[in-house]
């Protein structure tokens, strides 16, 4: 694999399904009125597309990804494979919360899907606000969850590619999840995650008590696995790529060498390092430095 060493500035311009070259043009007109000089072109795939750049003042493009409904990021950092992939799971590996869809079976969707709202914006404390929503569940059957991952639950575009991919090249994953083990450990044994650490719901019987064990995996305990994964494999937090969507991510991508805001709230996009709003999973990948042609597909 090809490791893409710092001279200049690197810019990253991604878009699902694809980045055309009348894209690609319509961004260097862009840059070049504001005075970056994009010094190299180089095709990783066909959505994502990276621009060697100098003179980088400005940075802020967020009218044009909107324009183009593409994703423009810059990196100053050294871009080659991490050796660890860790990755939040509602609304990043899957496209649901699970827990708000539970909460369908429960008939009370509303009321937890609004606590929801609130822990993965930042705007609640997240532990109190697990219990809370937990609690509502009680009494829904195994049959039920089981009913749920099979009609509710489904795999983001370019998970199984990304974690794949960077297994065939010698990297591990875990999913790091402040959802539940019932489903983590499902979606990880369909994707290939190596390792899952999530909240474990407790059980009376084959229904829910609406309790859930501790310790619950809030953004503290997230940061814990980040340090215990590293610790066991003898690397440093700069060989991590971390993504998530909520402020229950922000510690993980903020102390990984490459955080990525996946969709994300505003607290948790301010602190990243690259920001996927018109992407899909695949963009980490090119993020790395990978070539579509090394690509381990779905």
């Amino acid at each position: 694999m090809e490791v893409l060493v710092m001279t200049t500035t690197l810019c990253f311009v991604t878009r699902n399904l694809s980045v055309t070259s009348t894209d690609v043009k319509k961004v260097e007109i862009e840059f070049e009125k504001n005075n970056l000089e994009v010094i190299e072109k180089t095709r990783l795939g066909v959505d994502g597309v990276v621009l060697r750049v100098k003179n980088l003042v400005f940075n802020d493009f967020t009218y044009l990804e909107q324009a183009l409904k593409l994703d423009i990021n810059f990196s100053s950092k050294a871009i080659k494979l991490k050796k660890l992939l860790l990755a939040d799971m509602d609304s990043t590996i899957i496209s649901c919360e699970c827990i708000d869809e539970l909460a369908e079976y429960a008939g009370v969707r509303h009321e937890v899907a609004a606590i929801t709202e609130k822990a993965m914006a930042g705007n609640i404390d997240f532990v109190e606000a697990l219990r809370q929503r937990v609690r509502l569940l009680k009494g829904l059957t195994i049959q039920q969850l089981n009913d749920c991952y099979d009609k509710k639950i489904l795999v983001n575009k370019g998970a199984m590619t990304l974690v794949k991919t960077m297994g065939s090249l010698g990297s591990s994953s875990a999913i790091v999840s402040g959802g539940f083990s019932f489903f983590a450990e499902k979606v990880a044994r369909e994707i290939g995650f190596d390792h899952v650490y999530a909240n474990q719901l407790v059980f009376e019987g084959n229904m829910l008590s609406g309790a859930v064990k501790n310790p619950i995996m809030g953004s503290w305990q997230k940061q814990m696995v980040l340090h215990k994964l590293c610790n066991e494999r003898n690397i440093e937090q700069c060989d991590v790529i971390a993504v998530g969507d909520g402020a229950n991510d922000i510690d993980i991508v903020r102390n990984a060498g490459t955080g990525v805001s996946y969709y994300g709230k505003p607290k948790l996009s301010a602190i990243s390092d690259f920001k996927v709003n018109y992407s899909d999973l695949r963009a980490l990948l090119y993020f790395q430095g990978i070539r579509e042609s090394e690509f381990s597909t779905e």
